[in-house]
């Protein structure tokens, strides 16, 4: 059945990715996952209308072979259903705790980060560190902190062990909505792209200095254009961070598997109700029909 299928090809971008996978594969995941939840969804849906169709079916119960012959279909098609709908909610599970990054470099970066939880946080489904902006910088300025630039050499150092080489480090700055208005500050930065630059340069910077390879790097900076929470009259700090993100090299098989599944699952629409399966009370000479929906045959994975 289909929906085996499009549960293996969720293992495998799961599970056979050892970590290795490009920022383009890693949105696809997301995606994928979304649309898993999705498809739990459906699943549950079409769960509970084959239930109520047994349940009517039972009603009807008869010496007719016929109509015990579909209640036996009905109830085997269900307990299809059930077993698919386990399978996609263990499959999500296991997507939303598996870290982006191999296991050794994600616990580096996690205690790393439990050792600066004011300054720093750590995102395993992302492989990103988060920076306060707040307390790396001070305010309307791109400068590091001693502070910060003592839990950068540290995360330096994790960065240039063996199983962080093959990943590009991207610093992206982020600012919330409260324009530059200093003039020094403005005359530096003009607006809160620069300073979102700016910032991500300076943490690139300590890094390099600290040890990392100068073309490991890629730098970015948004303004306020990816806020976290809504922006506030008077600043948002949750808003105002720099994103350390490690991002593999491209893995030509894990997309191109990704590029198929999801092929595959616009090609199906789920399966519309008709007529045919509705249970309608019949005469006892007239023919009685009810078609089981195939449901399981239509399921494709779920951004």
């Amino acid at each position: 059945m289909r929906h085996w299928f499009t549960l293996a090809i969720v293992a495998l971008l799961i599970t056979g990715s050892n970590g290795c996978v490009s920022q383009k594969s890693a949105d696809d995941l997301m995606s994928l996952n979304r649309r898993l939840e999705e498809q739990v969804i459906e699943l549950k849906a079409w769960l509970e209308e084959k239930d109520a169709q047994i349940a009517a079916l039972r009603d009807q119960v008869s010496p007719n072979p016929q109509l015990t012959s579909e209640l036996k279909a009905a109830q085997a098609e269900a307990e299809r259903l059930r077993l698919a709908l386990e399978e996609a909610e263990t499959r999500l599970r296991a997507a939303a705790m598996t870290p982006i990054l191999p296991q050794q470099l994600s616990n580096a970066l996690e205690d790393l980060a439990n050792s600066n939880p004011q300054l720093m946080s750590y995102d395993a489904q992302r492989g990103m560190v988060k920076l306060r902006s707040d307390l790396t910088f001070a305010l309307g300025s791109d400068q590091v902190n001693v502070n910060a630039a003592s839990a950068l050499q540290s995360l330096a150092q994790v960065l240039k062990t063996a199983t962080a080489q093959p990943y590009e480090v991207r610093v992206v700055g982020h600012t919330d909505n409260i324009r530059v208005t200093n003039p020094k500050t403005k005359e530096r930065y003009v607006d809160n792209w620069g300073l979102s630059a700016f910032r991500s340069i300076a943490v690139k910077n300590v890094l390099q200095t600290s040890g990392v390879a100068e073309n490991r790097f890629a730098i970015g900076g948004y303004a306020d254009q990816q806020p976290i929470v809504s922006n506030r009259p008077g600043g948002t700090e949750l808003n105002r961070r720099v994103e350390i993100y490690l991002v593999a090299k491209s893995t030509p098989q894990l997309e191109e598997t990704i590029v198929a599944s999801n092929t595959q699952i616009d090609s199906h629409q789920p399966p519309q109700t008709t007529a045919q399966d509705e249970v309608v009370p019949q005469e006892e000479d007239a023919e009685k029909t009810v078609e089981v929906n195939t449901a399981t045959e239509e399921l494709m994975p779920f951004k």
